[in-house]
């Protein structure tokens, strides 16, 4: 592997609440370089950079709620630059936040108002996509149209995500050569299908029924084409992979799970 591998600290988002020292060191130990937060766990910013420059992991990135970051633009990322990360991530938008909604004008003034805040704190801004951010309008999906409107974003790939909405994940790396400064690589297996990402989403939340035998599962034990994505991102100016498992694989615990994918990553 040429290029420094994270975790997304969800992956381990229990884990990580009982005891977060013990975490950050377990993920050193299995060989990642790095984290992506998913919150501060109810400490303060320079606590988690202390415990991260202890574990030896460079805390790279943050997920930062778009409803957070409507609110109080520059309350919600001004503590990831007192723990040190380099870029902040919208790790979710909902649909009214996009083009061809009603509610598009509106949103496209308070997002780059949001985004002008980052950048002042010196953080640039990612957009991690789902599913549902691939439909269409005029051939064109409402995801490019939004990274047309907003070039000061750059992008997150989700490859899983990319992959599920039946787009290629390898093509859209290529595609945004440049402005691809962090891929998340996560895999998975399952039957695709028009109703795939609402039954993932209700499967995430415990609830009935499970879509067509879909599991998330440690990179190379899915249907994802992790090398081609690997090696498209290393050709594209990619700076890191991040690591991200939702939920376990079944007979599997989620720190065996953080511990197989880093094992297949640096395999390759």
């Amino acid at each position: 592997m040429k290029l420094p591998i994270a975790i997304q600290l969800f992956s381990l988002r229990n884990e990580a609440a009982e005891d977060l020292r013990g975490t950050l060191a377990k993920v050193k130990e299995m060989g990642y370089d790095g984290v992506e937060l998913a919150g501060l766990y109810e400490r303060e910013p320079e606590e988690i950079r202390d415990m991260c420059a202890e574990a030896g992991l460079i805390p790279i990135s943050a997920h930062v709620g778009m409803d957070r970051i409507l609110r109080k633009p520059y309350l919600a990322f001004e503590p990831y630059v007192r723990v040190g990360c380099k870029y902040v991530a919208i790790p979710y938008s909902p649909l009214e936040n996009f083009p061809h909604s009603p509610n598009y004008k509106y949103a496209k003034r308070n997002i780059a108002t949001c985004i002008e805040a980052a950048h002042d704190l010196g953080l640039p801004v990612l957009y991690h996509n789902h599913k549902h951010e691939f439909v269409r309008h005029g051939g064109k999906y409402l995801l490019d149209e939004f990274l047309d409107d907003f070039p000061q974003i750059a992008t997150e790939f989700d490859v899983a995500w990319v992959d599920a909405a039946g787009d290629d994940p390898v093509r859209r790396i290529r595609d945004y050569k440049g402005r691809v400064p962090i891929v998340h690589l996560k895999d998975y297996y399952g039957e695709k299908g028009e109703e795939y990402y609402d039954l993932i989403a209700l499967a995430d939340h415990g609830e009935p029924p499970s879509p067509k035998g879909h599991e998330y599962r440690p990179l190379g034990q899915g249907i994802v084409d992790i090398p081609a994505i690997v090696k498209a991102a290393e050709e594209s100016g990619t700076e890191w992979f991040v690591v991200e498992q939702d939920n376990a694989t079944p007979g599997m615990t989620p720190l065996e799970c953080a511990e197989a994918s880093i094992k297949y990553l640096k395999s390759l």
